[in-house]
């Protein structure tokens, strides 16, 4: 949010350089999503294209997936925050993933867990799905609208599986 509120200040450049140490730094901490693993696989599974989008570093992200083995259940890449570009609620990232998928908001889907993910979805038309971690990002993510949250990925990927 820091990063966010100050992109356009003169030391944006020195805050995203330090928020991407802080990143890599807690690489280590990062808690694993439960069922992500074995979403991405029934995806797969389907020949569903897969891509990340979101406002951590992209290197920093692709080393996260990599270190979890799940870089190749990711083959439309990964797309998060490089260089200049803007963040979240900027759908940028999104439009990144949607090229590499080779496809169109209305074939897609989005699961993501913070507003400016949902905010950044709704300006592409994206379909959004929340993902609720805890009670305040289900609060904050049906404050601004997201119709539907769920608090577990198991149920995306019975839905996948048609079970």
């Amino acid at each position: 949010d820091l990063l966010r509120a100050h992109q356009s200040h003169e030391l944006a450049a020195e805050l995203r350089t330090r928020l991407t140490y802080i990143e890599r730094q807690n690489l280590m901490n990062a808690r694993p999503t439960p069922h992500l693993p074995q979403l991405l696989n029934a995806l797969a599974d389907r020949g569903v294209g897969v891509a990340v989008a979101g406002d951590c570093d992209s290197g920093v992200m692709t080393e996260l997936l990599t270190r979890r083995g799940l870089t190749p259940a990711v083959p439309g890449g990964v797309h998060g925050r490089r260089g200049g570009s803007p963040l979240l609620p900027d759908p940028d990232c999104l439009r990144r993933a949607l090229l590499a998928l080779d496809s169109d908001a209305g074939r897609c889907v989005m699961v993501g867990s913070s507003s400016a993910e949902l905010l950044a979805a709704r300006q592409l038309e994206l379909p959004f799905i929340g993902f609720r971690r805890d009670e305040s990002s289900y609060r904050r993510l049906r404050a601004d609208g997201c119709e539907l949250t769920l608090d577990s990925l198991a149920s995306l990927i019975d839905a996948v599986r048609g079970t």
